[in-house]
């Protein structure tokens, strides 16, 4: 794009931030004379513009903005096209939204109680004027925000209080519809009936401002500490917490008038906005309670003075026609990689194509969860391991699709575990001299004992790298958007959140670039240390893709997956085999698998429809809760994969996965009530031939079963419900039994492996019609004794000797000697290691790569 011109009108100035399937930016409007308008420019992103249900989806929003005209709304000036590209023109609003107004007075006295009301009822104007909103021939809109939160509620410095973010809301003409189940909306503001996938009208809007109300009182937020799935849970049993509950110093007036908003029942909640509004009004005009706009834009003025005149400085930097990089920073860089680093956002200026970022150190964002945000710190100098505290000025100029509420940089948040100190001068040679880190101190701050903690949640809306010199805790549900990629260098620790049970989820489109080494792994784990770490500690690594699956509704038609347990962004699956989700190598994932109800857990790595081009290899999973390694369709393929003490599953697929799969090893700790197995393979849960029929090809894989630890059925392979495949050089030790096949449409080919120490039936069950349990005909009379023994499969039942499929860990895992006789060679096919012509997923006790220093055992 070109910086200097936009459609002949409008100058882009910098990047403000990335939506869901928008990107924004600082724009002037340019006249005679030097005139200069701010204004706010989103454009579709190009790549979708050529999805219909993108592009149609962008075009609602615009015209709904289009329509709005009130002043608590955010105005909208244009919608154009340019080049086959789709931009809104909007308001530019110089002020900070409601929830960073509460995280900063939080730190005095806090928002004084009539102030906060005269907010609300300034934005409730706006909702009931969009609520009211009729098309030209004069029938409602119906329009319902199904977003409000204190994130987009905008008070500017003037004291205007402006309602943003109609990227989601619904209109009666929308051309696009919220498909069942679908939750769009932030979760600790939806109303009972929006979390339950229910139609929505305007007292769900209601609700929102209920809670907004009810967390300005209480001073602290409704669903604190509490994760999305219980939030939903709670709210759509109408579960509402009680303000009376949380505290004593609320008049009766204002808990009634909460109470009424936040019902359980929509019918129990105020009809209107202008009915809430009318009623806080009323009980401020009989408290006496002074609050006007004046005295809202004194208290702007007087929080945010600094952050104030710094935006305006640095928007007047925009402003001058710089046609090259200022002296100063010529030697600095401008790199594109969207670095978590801040020292190299703050130097971008115009001259970088496409426009920079305002050059600005932090990254606000609101928590998934809802509810305000604390004081956002990040480090800006690695090398002192210390923080420097920021107050970042939001600039916010419209509706930004998929909850961009005001304006991140990049829609992270970020605070450092320790006490700050005073920074250098803010100037650019002192910020370029920062940068000058010699490769010597990065890696001794890579390898530092103890390194700065930095906070991440919320959306990964642009590019960005986390680095080792920092500890990361992954506080709730944090997604990587579509077309974002997120990178992680080696040596870099992730701590799942123990409270709010973090999980990261990468979702189609989006990328993670996961590469460490054999001597730098990347490792995801639990923030309890060592001897306290338990599994379902955290959530778990999702990455979701747009490769095929075999969904199908009703009609027979294809439809996307969704993965259970997470409420929102996890669906997946199309037509896209092909389809690179990113790299993961040499990683680590620890103590995972939150609990989202009985026997249903998050797994240690989820992989749902993703493509070929994803890189998987050298990647652990331990102590988890359910499998360690799920594969929901998809053509993935992955190599060098180790499981240690699985919750159930070590391998599970499902749903037309056809991936290939090539040095597994497993090491069983079942649950004694759980039907935990080392291979599980479905063709999808109802047995039906629908395609792709799951077909995975297996080669070389070491299973080690704990059957004396299992009270229930314990398999090293069981395959049902119509799945195919092949699997050969592998080796089953330690289960109730080698193989379970059921289902008469299963058709598995499984050969040269070995079959030992299997200990109540080595091979299978001898089933039979009327059997009970395990002994019961469930797959049409299918021998799976004499399959195993056919000698053209060349299975075998000798020992194998690998003592580590008998210890309780650490291996060794390899046999005694290379077990070659009868073994297959690995396809040729570019994938394979054909050189692995033995059973068993390590050549003999010198092969040690299950031992290296990236796995670790215990």
């Amino acid at each position: 794009m070109d910086p200097g011109n936009l459609a002949g009108k409008y100058r882009l100035l910098a990047t403000l931030g990335h939506g869901g399937m928008a990107d924004v930016y600082l724009a002037s409007a340019q006249g005679p004379a030097g005139f200069n308008k701010l204004l706010v420019v989103k454009e579709l992103r190009p790549a979708l513009a050529q999805d219909p249900d993108f592009l149609a989806m962008f075009l609602d929003e615009a015209r709904l903005a289009a329509r709005l005209s009130h002043a608590n709304v955010v105005h909208t000036y244009e919608i154009f096209g340019h080049q086959a590209r789709y931009f809104i023109a909007m308001e530019y609003l110089d002020g900070q939204p409601l929830n960073r107004i509460l995280a900063e007075l939080a730190k005095r006295d806090g928002l004084p109680r009539a102030l906060g009301l005269r907010i609300v009822c300034e934005a409730l104007s706006g909702l009931h004027y969009a609520h009211e909103l009729r098309d030209y021939s004069g029938a409602p809109l119906e329009v319902v925000h199904r977003d409000v939160t204190p994130h987009n509620v905008l008070v500017t410095y003037e004291g205007q209080v402006k309602l943003v973010d109609f990227g989601i809301a619904k209109a009666l003409d929308s051309s696009t519809e919220t498909r069942i189940g679908m939750l769009k909306g932030k979760v600790g503001y939806m109303a009972p009936e929006q979390a339950r996938g229910e139609a929505v009208d305007r007292r769900s809007d209601i609700y929102g401002v209920g809670v907004l109300l009810w967390e300005l009182l209480a001073r602290r937020r409704m669903w604190r500490g509490a994760i999305d799935v219980l939030i939903l849970s709670r709210l759509a049993a109408g579960d509402v917490p009680s303000l009376a509950a949380v505290t004593s110093d609320v008049p009766d007036e204002l808990l009634r008038i909460v109470a009424r908003a936040t019902a359980a029942s929509p019918s129990a909640r105020y009809y209107s906005a202008a009915e809430l509004r009318d009623e806080l009004e009323t009980y401020l005009r009989g408290a006496g309670d002074a609050s006007d706009l004046r005295s809202v834009a004194s208290l702007m003025a007087a929080t945010f003075a600094d952050e104030r005149e710094r935006m305006r400085a640095l928007i007047q930097l925009q402003l001058l026609d710089t046609t090259r990089l200022p002296a100063e920073l010529e030697h600095t860089s401008t790199s594109r990689s969207g670095s978590l680093d801040p020292r190299l956002d703050s130097l971008r200026v115009m001259a970088v194509t496409p426009p920079p970022p305002l050059p600005t150190p932090l990254l606000p964002r609101a928590l998934s969860g809802g509810s305000a945000a604390p004081e956002v710190e990040t480090a800006v100098f690695p090398q002192a391991r210390r923080t420097r505290r920021v107050r970042v000025p939001w600039v916010l100029g419209a509706s930004l699709f998929g909850g961009l509420a005001a304006l991140s940089l990049l829609g992270w948040r970020a605070r450092e575990s320790l006490a700050p100190t005073k920074p250098p001068a803010e100037s650019p040679p002192a910020l370029a001299a920062a940068l000058r880190l010699s490769a010597a101190s990065r890696a001794s701050a890579c390898g530092a004992a103890h390194k700065p903690r930095l906070e991440i949640s919320g959306d990964v809306e642009r590019d960005a790298t986390l680095s080792c010199e920092n500890e990361y805790l992954l506080k709730f549900t944090t997604y990587v958007k579509p077309g974002t990629t997120l990178t992680i260098q080696p040596g870099t620790r992730i701590v799942g959140d123990r409270a709010t049970r973090g999980a990261l989820v990468v979702q189609p489109g989006g990328r993670l670039v996961a590469r460490g080494t054999p001597q730098a792994p990347i490792v995801f784990t639990s923030e309890r240390g060592p001897g306290q770490a338990r599994s379902g500690d955290w959530g778990g690594l999702l990455l979701l893709g747009r490769a095929p699956t075999n969904l199908r509704d009703q009609a027979g038609a294809a439809q996307r997956g969704k993965v259970e347990g997470v409420p929102a962004g996890v669906e997946y699956g199309g037509d896209l085999p092909d389809d690179d989700s990113g790299v993961l190598s040499y990683v680590r994932i620890e103590y995972s698998g939150i609990e989202i109800a009985p026997g249903n857990e998050i797994n240690g790595l989820t992989l749902a429809g993703v493509g070929r081009g994803t890189v998987i290899d050298h990647v652990q999973v331990r102590h988890t809760a359910d499998d360690c390694f799920e594969f929901f369709g998809g053509t993935v393929s992955a190599r060098y994969l180790i499981c240690q003490d699985a919750g159930d599953d070590g391998f599970d697929w499902d749903l037309g996965y056809t991936g290939k799969l090539q040095f597994l090893l497993l090491e069983a700790g079942p649950a004694p009530d759980s039907d935990s197995n080392g291979l599980e393979g479905d063709n999808d849960p109802n047995g039906s031939q629908s395609s792709p029929i799951s077909s995975p090809t297996i080669f070389n894989a070491t299973l080690c079963g704990r059957a004396l630890a299992s009270k229930r059925e314990h398999y090293g392979a069981l395959l049902r419900r119509g799945t195919r495949g092949s699997i050969a050089n592998a080796v089953f030790m330690g289960f109730g039994a080698g193989l379970d096949v059921r289902d008469q449409r299963t058709d598995v080919e499984l050969g040269s492996s070995a079959f030992f120490g299997n200990l109540s039936e080595n091979l299978a069950y001898a089933e039979q019609a009327g059997g009970l349990g395990s002994l019961e005909d469930d797959d049409a009379g299918f021998d799976e004794r004499r399959f195993l023994l056919t000698s053209e499969r060349s299975n075998s039942q000798r020992d194998p000797s690998i003592s580590g499929c008998e210890a309780t860990s650490r291996g060794p895992f390899g046999p005694l000697q290379p077990l070659t006789e009868g073994a297959a060679r690995p396809p040729g096919d570019g994938f394979f290691d054909t050189s692995a012509q033995y059973m068993g997923a390590l050549r003999d006790r010198q092969d040690r790569w299950a031992q290296a220093d990236w796995v670790r055992w215990d």
